[in-house]
């Protein structure tokens, strides 16, 4: 796929130094000078479900990609990306959202990656066409509460 999805961790562009040395007890090059840590420097970064990454895209340190979000080929994503919305760029920024908020919403209600196999079998003909003309037919869905994976 040749995405990168987090890295070697962020560094404070604020401080008199980038250098870790500095500012981590975590001894990253074999000595620190500092006993403890000063700069939050390994933040988690959070891949939704149904994300599309292309080709040679970056997600930094500690980046939110939300539900449904498309990161376009050779993106460079900095920021949290909001649910359904397609990025693009260097840096990445917010190009359009693949539906409307209140589709966004019932997708999000829906959450049919939580369903079980045979429902997601059952509804595929709903999934082979553009989210206007089959979300109608997806929010009638019953899902038992006990099925979700």
């Amino acid at each position: 796929m040749g995405a990168k999805v987090g890295g070697l961790g962020s560094h404070p562009t604020s401080y008199v130094s980038t250098h870790p040395i500095f500012y981590s007890a975590k001894r990253q090059c074999g000595i620190s000078f500092s006993e403890e840590d000063y700069f939050k420097e390994d933040n988690k970064t959070v891949i939704g479900n149904d994300v599309w990454i292309g080709a040679n895209a970056i997600i930094m340190d500690g980046v939110h990609v939300s539900d449904g979000a498309i990161i376009a080929t050779g993106a460079i994503v900095t920021k949290d990306v909001p649910p359904y919305a397609i990025v693009t760029g260097i840096p990445a920024v917010i190009k359009k959202f693949r539906c409307s908020i209140e589709q966004v919403q019932i997708l999000q209600h829906l959450a049919w990656w939580n369903w079980p196999q045979h429902l997601l079998k059952k509804h595929t003909k709903s999934f082979q066409g553009p989210i206007d003309d089959n979300l109608e037919d997806l929010a009638k869905v019953k899902l038992d509460p006990k099925e979700k994976n």
